[in-house]
C-alpha cells in the first residue's frame, strides 16, 4: 500500500509525538522542527526512516531556507499545522515587542507561507488534504494569552476561508480545522484528528 507524505509542524510536541506514533504506518512524516534537544530525547523517532527532519528556525526573518526546503519535496498529500508559541498569560500591557513578533511568526507567517507553497502544489494535482490544530482560545480569546489567541484565530480563519474558496473552484483538496480545550490525554486527542 502507497504511503501518504505528510508534512507537519509542532511534529515534537506532545500531541504532535502521539499523532504520529498512532499513523506513522501507514505514512511517511516530513517533521519540521527547530528543537534539536527534543529530537533527542525521541529515540524511537531517530530510528525510523518514515521520519524525515527538516530544520527551520520558526523566529527567524529570514524564510528563504524554508522555502527552498518545501520545494525540495517532490509532493506532499497531507498537511498538519501543530506548532504554537505561547508567551504565557499576562496583562495586555505587559508583552514586550519581541513576544508580538515571536508569536506572530510562529503562529501565524510561517503556517501561511508554508500553506502557500504547499497548496500550490496540491492545486496542480487537485487532490490533497490540510488540517490545521488551533485552540480553543482562538474561538472564545482565551485568558490573558492575547497574543497566542490572537494569532491563532488568524490562522484558523485563514483556512476557514480557504475552505470556503474551494466551493468556487471545484478542488479535491479537503480542509479541516480542529480547535481543542486544554489537553490532558494526548493520546486521546490524536485520536480524534482524522485525515
Amino acid at each position: 500500500m502507497k504511503k501518504n507524505n505528510i508534512l507537519i509542524t509542532g511534529g515534537l510536541s506532545k500531541l504532535g509525538v502521539e499523532f504520529i506514533k498512532l499513523n506513522i504506518k501507514k505514512n511517511i512524516f516530513y517533521i519540521l522542527y527547530n528543537d534539536k534537544a527534543k529530537i533527542k530525547k525521541l529515540s524511537y523517532f531517530k530510528k525510523n526512516k518514515d521520519i524525515i527532519f527538516l530544520k527551520v528556525n520558526f523566529k527567524n526573518k529570514n524564510v528563504s531556507k524554508l522555502k527552498s526546503l518545501l520545494r525540495k519535496i517532490h509532493k506532499i498529500d497531507i498537511l498538519i499545522f501543530m506548532s504554537s508559541y505561547n508567551p504565557g498569560q499576562k496583562k495586555i500591557y505587559n508583552y514586550s515587542l519581541a513576544n508580538l513578533i515571536d508569536s506572530f511568526y510562529v503562529n501565524y507567517l510561517y503556517h501561511f507561507l508554508i500553506l502557500q507553497i504547499i497548496y500550490k502544489k496540491m492545486s496542480k494535482l487537485n487532490q490533497g488534504q490540510i488540517i490545521n490544530i488551533s485552540s480553543n482560545s482562538a474561538l472564545t480569546g482565551g485568558n490573558m494569552i492575547y497574543p497566542y489567541a490572537s494569532m491563532k484565530a488568524a490562522m484558523s480563519n485563514v483556512i476557514k476561508a480557504l475552505k470556503t474558496d474551494q466551493k468556487f473552484i471545484k478542488s479535491n483538496i479537503k480542509i479541516k480545522n480542529y480547535f481543542f480545550k486544554t489537553i490532558t490525554n494526548f493520546k486521546i486527542a490524536a485520536k480524534k484528528i482524522k485525515f
